[in-house]
């Protein structure tokens, strides 16, 4: 074991010492201390006066005095605690001055520890306990490092070695007062690998006895090793390798012990390693999932045949199946596949070949099961569709049909019936769209013999879906109405048929080229597609095409003159008025109404110009377009127009009117509260912020009609104001604003 010192860190603890005498000389110095506790290395400073002659006197505290004839820095080294009183004396041979202090070193602590063991093997438990002794003050840390970067605090560590090795220990405890002590052991640990143990024997059976064995010791480990054999007879030794008598029949288990010199130990024990005699050996069979087998019968797989009999000279395999028989040489056990139908026989011969053996066999009945089907539609165009499942399997009377993973039937032979419902929805949409062209779908049978043997067999069924599709060019008009089908049908292999209805007609190609037909009476047509491919045959979603024929359309305004702003009747009167599924009445810059029925309706009429105007109808009959034109069947009379309004900003509640009607012999303003006869103009203040009506009203004595217009003013007085959320910022602070005090604005 070794001390460590303490690593000197220095407390920067300066001290002056000075004193003020009578005469011209001063004696002053500072000191500084590496630590508190000794050992301790005090750094003294010397500030004294200087000059030629002046000799400086120390007395650290220790013993002689030391003189020196320069003011450089002094070091002292106190081991051992203590008050020291310092003394410097400054003389230049006529005058002094003396100056003292008082060093106090601490006692520090002492670094100790102890553990419970310091040999062993691997996984080592070792307890450490310090025995520090305080100085000073008392400790406050104790910190352990094990020198392979495993760290621990605390008085009483328990450390595990988890590897073979010599292991240094070190130990620091620090006091109150930051005085440390180290304790440290090189090598104190030695972790070393446990005993490896193993043996032979150099004959482990014998017919009868006595059988004299002798064990070699195989062992590894270090060369002081402690050995205790036990031979399974009651005999036990600690020789290094012996030999041992058996004088009895039976089975024998042999043990060995290996003990090395820090206490770690092995041992290696064989079981039924020494056989003299035989007991009567059993033959078990286990299949596939490790079960042994309790029946008389055997399905096809793979087997392993196990002799109790084990670690015997020789073993002897005889399987026997009708006349074929196979011998084969190896060890207690043996793993055969067995297949077909039929007996077998296992036979197995153990002991010492030619002179000392015996036998055990086992039979059993080949329960062979082929499962197989066929089934009669095995690609599917369209859905629903029937699948007849035949079964063909061999010695089985049980069997589970599965589609999909999922169990349909239990029945031998099966009759199914596949709809969407047997795929999932997504897929199905794929296969309509022929995001994908097929999908195939799992057929299954799980077949057995009354539950004993099982086989099974998959197939599948390929669902394709061929989707009929077609586009016109066109789908109404007047007769004759010729309409273009191009064909965007989709299948997975080549379409053999295009068949069009259209109708009571049909047309018949062998390509996707495009065809025509001509509607030649009127009427409402719904056209299909029929598509061949293989023996497959999908019919698309029916077109409705409608054809129409030219109507005599007509219609009467009353009356045919108005007032601007009065009210106008329109009435339609075409050929086949029920037949026409859409009225359109358009006047230029006037109107443009629509109607599904035969129209009869009265609205009123507003425009900015008068006069005669042109009304135009426009009737559809299945797509077939009449219209008729008739021109200046409506005069409008009387004034047209509205008026203006106006203001600033500067001043928001004074408005100005002006009067946009003509012709007008008389004008009534009617502002607010307020009433103006015939001027074209008006200028108005409004009291206050609100909504106000201004209405105009002009009458024409020529054509004996008034026009009023009226319109809402809006009047406002805008004013903008804020706030801040604060009155003082600093840079990169956050300022709200908020503007919810303003007045009018919008």
């Amino acid at each position: 074991m070794k001390n460590i010192k303490p690593t000197y860190f220095w407390l920067f603890i300066f001290l002056q010492v000075l004193s003020i005498p009578a005469s011209g000389i001063t004696a002053k110095f500072t000191y500084v201390k590496s630590t508190n506790c000794a050992p301790s290395v005090v750094t003294f400073t010397n500030s004294s006066s200087t000059g030629t002659g002046i000799t400086y006197t120390w007395n650290f505290g220790s013993g002689a005095d030391v003189i020196a004839t320069d003011s450089k820095t002094k070091q002292q080294v106190y081991t051992k605690p203590g008050n020291y009183k310092v003394t410097l004396k400054v003389s230049d041979g006529v005058n002094s001055d003396t100056t003292s202090s008082v060093v106090v070193i601490l006692p520090g602590p002492v670094a100790g520890f102890a553990a419970d063991k310091v040999t062993g093997c691997p996984p080592l438990q070792v307890k450490y306990t310090s025995t520090s002794l305080p100085g000073g003050s008392e400790i406050m840390s104790t910190s352990w490092d094990f020198r392979n970067g495993d760290y621990m605090e605390g008085s009483i560590v328990n450390y595990s070695y988890n590897s073979t090795g010599l292991y240094d220990v070190v130990l620091k405890v620090t006091d109150k007062n930051g005085c440390f002590s180290f304790s440290e052991y090189d090598k104190l640990i030695s972790v070393t690998d446990k005993p490896e143990v193993n043996f032979a024997a150099s004959d482990t059976f014998s017919c009868a006895p006595p059988l004299n064995v002798t064990f070699t010791n195989l062992s590894a480990g270090s060369s002081d090793l402690k050995f205790k054999w036990d031979f399974g007879n009651g005999k036990v030794s600690t020789e290094l390798s012996t030999s041992s008598v058996y004088n009895t029949t039976g089975s024998f288990t042999v043990n060995l012990k290996a003990t090395d010199q820090v206490g770690c130990s092995d041992s290696l024990t064989k079981r039924s390693y020494i056989n003299i005699g035989y007991p009567k050996g059993t033959l078990i069979v286990y299949d596939s999932k490790n079960n042994a087998l309790d029946q008389s019968y055997i399905c096809d797989g793979t087997y392993k045949f196990v002799c109790s009999n084990s670690n015997l000279p020789g073993y002897k395999w005889v399987i026997t199946e009708g006349t074929s028989v196979t011998t084969i040489n190896g060890k207690n056990s043996l793993t055969y596949k067995i297949t077909g139908s039929g007996l077998i026989d296992i036979k197995v011969v153990y002991g010492n070949p030619g002179y000392c053996t015996d036998s055990v066999s086992v039979s059993f009945v080949k329960a062979y099961i082929k499962a197989d089907f066929s089934m009669d539609n095995s690609t599917i165009c369209s859905l629903p569709a029937v699948i007849n499942l035949k079964n063909t399997t061999q010695n089985a009377n049980q069997f589970s049909w599965y589609l999909s993973g999922k169990l349909i039937s239990t029945d031998k032979n099966i009759t199914y019936t596949l709809t969407r419902k047997d795929l999932p929805a997504e897929t199905y949409q794929q296969l309509y769209s022929h995001e994908i062209n097929s999908l195939k779908i799992p057929v299954k049978v799980v077949a057995s013999n009354s539950g004993v043997c099982f086989d099974s067999v998959t197939s599948q069924v390929t669902v394709t879906l061929p989707v009929a599709r077609f586009l016109p060019d066109k789908v109404s008009g007047c007769v004759p109405l010729k309409v273009t089908f191009s064909d965007s049908s989709k299948a997975l292999k080549a379409i053999d048929k295009y068949k069009y209805i259209f109708g009571k007609d049909s047309l018949v190609i062998t390509s996707r080229a495009p065809v025509s037909y001509t509607f030649t009476k009127p009427g409402v047509y719904y056209v299909s597609e029929v598509i061949k491919t293989g023996s497959c045959v999908d019919t698309s979603m029916s077109v409705k095409v409608i054809a129409g024929d030219k109507l005599k359309a007509d219609f009467a305004v009353i009356p045919g003159e108005i007032c601007n702003g009065g009210n106008v009747r329109l009435i339609g009167n075409s050929t086949g008025n029920s037949l026409v599924r859409l009225w359109r009445f358009r006047s230029a810059n006037l109107f443009d109404i629509s109607f599904g029925s035969r129209p009869d309706t009265t609205f009123s009429i507003y425009t900015d110009s008068t006069g005669f105007r042109d009304i135009h109808l426009t009737v559809d009959y299945n797509g077939c377009v009449s219209d008729t034109l008739k021109k200046n069947i409506l005069n409008i009379k009387g004034p047209a127009g509205t008026f203006t309004d106006s203001f600033r900003c500067d001043s928001a509640l004074v408005y100005y009117f002006r009067s946009k009607i003509t012709p007008a012999t008389s004008l009534l303003w009617n502002v607010d509260t307020a009433k103006f006869n015939d001027i074209d103009s008006v200028r108005y203040v409004f009291p206050a912020r609100g909504d106000y009506i201004v209405k105009l009203t002009a009458a024409d004595n020529a054509s004996g009609c008034t026009l009023s217009s009226t319109r809402t003013i809006k009047a406002r007085q805008v004013k903008a104001a804020f706030t801040l959320n604060d009155s003082i910022f600093c840079a990169g602070d956050s300022v709200l604003m908020n503007s919810s005090t303003s007045v009018d604005y919008i």
